[in-house]
């Protein structure tokens, strides 16, 4: 399984935001993390059994590899996972957890796309990354990262919170909360208006 040590550094974080924001959903919701952060996802299940969580990703290699490590423990939470790219609408997903950085602004687009098509009315979607404020980096490392971003594909970077919350504006979302996270993130919580 891929994994990141930032991922694995920040994961306790992750899981007591998730649980402040999560705690108005007690049944089934569904949710998807990228595969590089399955070990998220898995401690997320484990902690929030009353979830249900569904990973995916749209490398080949890297759905085998989710596959191979949840055959390794028993997650009555966790679906198989699903190829998904989130530009190719419609999705088969109920509600969403992403990274806007690591992907093209048109990903960004569709994801607020098909979250808009999928989630029922006060249905979240939720951000995890390094944002700018407006237009400006919140941290040299994270000003660093844009750049290491943008030389791996010109299209991906660090995005502007301030572009995403109109975008989902446009879309249908409000902006219900934000968490500042270790290493210069946030998680961004939008709710879709009913």
């Amino acid at each position: 399984m891929p994994t990141d040590c930032s991922v694995r550094r920040q994961s306790g974080t992750r899981l007591r935001s998730a649980r402040c924001f999560l705690r108005c959903y007690p049944s089934a919701a569904s949710f998807w993390r990228s595969a590089a952060a399955l070990d998220s996802t898995l401690q997320f299940a484990r902690a929030m059994p009353n979830l249900i969580w569904q990973p995916s990703e749209c490398d080949p290699d890297c759905l085998r590899s989710i596959l191979a490590w949840l055959a390794l423990e028993e997650f009555p939470n966790v679906r198989p996972p699903v190829h998904l790219d989130v530009c190719a609408l419609p999705w088969a997903i109920d509600s969403a957890a992403a990274l806007v950085c690591i992907a093209p602004w048109s990903a960004t687009k569709a994801l607020f796309c098909g979250g808009r098509s999928l989630l029922s009315g006060n249905g979240l979607l939720c951000l995890y990354g390094p944002f700018q404020r407006q237009g400006r980096h919140t941290s040299p490392s994270n000003r660093s990262f844009d750049l290491l971003l943008r030389r791996q594909d010109p299209a991906w970077g660090v995005r502007d919170l301030d572009d995403v919350s109109r975008l989902a504006d446009g879309a249908g979302f409000d902006l219900v909360q934000s968490h500042e996270m270790p290493s210069n993130n946030l998680i961004v919580v939008f709710g879709k208006r009913a």
